[in-house]
């Protein structure tokens, strides 16, 4: 009976699929959201030229614009991210270190890497089986999950043996809004619908006519030159022209209202929820990770609108 417990109770180390010496491993780059592919070139680039000095390598891959993780399966697409896949030299051609511990002193070496966050997988001795660790959360705030994940981001990555800790909250390059305030607009003499007309023009252009050309119409569209409208400071100082002629910026009639973006919500019950996941270093194993998290979250207050889903 006492060893139908061991593996809960973390004495014993359990796993179906352990670690073992694979030939294949990737590097995944995860670069600030909105970084443009250019920019993660550069920084994979870097990554690179590191790379090629190690002799247990045979080749590697780049693909830059998506990252796919081994030991999840989790697969994400954007400017900011890339995936290295390296092919180790084989064992029976000669390479000496095994691709645990390849990995392990490849998450050392890019620890400190600057400009993006640096994981290192590999491949464990079956199939692809998800990751190691994971955990969902689920609330209706979206302020409280984000708390929450947070913390138990920290608590897991205080785990020994936890690695690429990741979450499932991507976030989108920053987005904002305009709000116009009517008094404001009265005040100027200006209206709702003047603002909208200048900021749509700036932003996307308008349809001034149209050339035919054989059975072809091509409409030609004015807009403002890219330097009007690079950034939102620039957005701001634009004029807006009232009846009286007189030119009042839209920073006097409109406040900036940041809006987060995420590039998908899960739901469980109506509720938003986050998945937290790790992978398990050659020292541990998944069964070993969760309990020493349960053990770690005994003292942790979990706010009444939240709530961890297991299984």
């Amino acid at each position: 009976m006492l060893a139908c417990f061991l593996p809960a109770s973390g004495l014993l180390k359990s796993d179906f699929f352990p670690k073992s010496d694979q030939a294949l491993m990737t590097i995944n780059i995860e670069a600030p959201a909105g970084t443009p592919l250019e920019s993660t070139s550069e920084l994979v680039r870097s990554i690179e030229s590191h790379l090629q000095e190690e002799k247990e390598i045979a080749s590697i891959s780049t693909t830059v614009g998506q990252l796919s993780d081994l030991s999840s399966g989790d697969s994400r697409q954007g400017g900011q991210y890339a995936t290295i896949t390296i092919n180790l030299v084989k064992k029976e051609y000669g390479r000496k270190e095994s691709s645990m511990s390849i990995a392990d002193r490849f998450r050392q070496e890019f620890s400190s890497f600057s400009g993006a966050t640096i994981s290192v997988s590999e491949l464990s001795g079956g199939p692809p089986a998800g990751a190691d660790f994971s955990l969902r959360i689920a609330s209706e705030d979206s302020d409280t999950l984000e708390t929450v994940s947070e913390d138990v981001i920290k608590i897991v990555r205080s785990i020994p043996g936890a690695v690429n800790v990741r979450s499932s909250n991507v976030a989108l390059p920053s987005e904002f809004r305009l709000e116009f305030d009517p008094s404001a607009l009265a005040t100027y003499q200006l209206s709702v619908s003047q603002a909208a007309i200048l900021l749509r023009n700036a932003t996307a252009g308008s349809e001034v006519f149209k050339i035919k050309q054989a059975q072809k119409e091509i409409p030609v569209i004015t807009r403002y030159m890219t330097g009007y409208t690079s950034s939102l400071e620039s957005i701001l100082s634009l004029n807006i022209q009232n009846r009286s002629g007189v030119n009042i910026p839209v920073s006097a009639v409109a406040r900036v209202v940041p809006t987060p973006a995420l590039a998908s919500i899960e739901r469980y019950n109506g509720k938003r929820v986050v998945n937290i996941t790790a992978s398990a270093d050659k020292s541990t194993n998944g069964t070993e990770i969760q309990a020493t998290f349960q053990q770690k979250i005994i003292s942790y207050q979990l706010p009444s609108n939240a709530e961890f889903l297991y299984g």
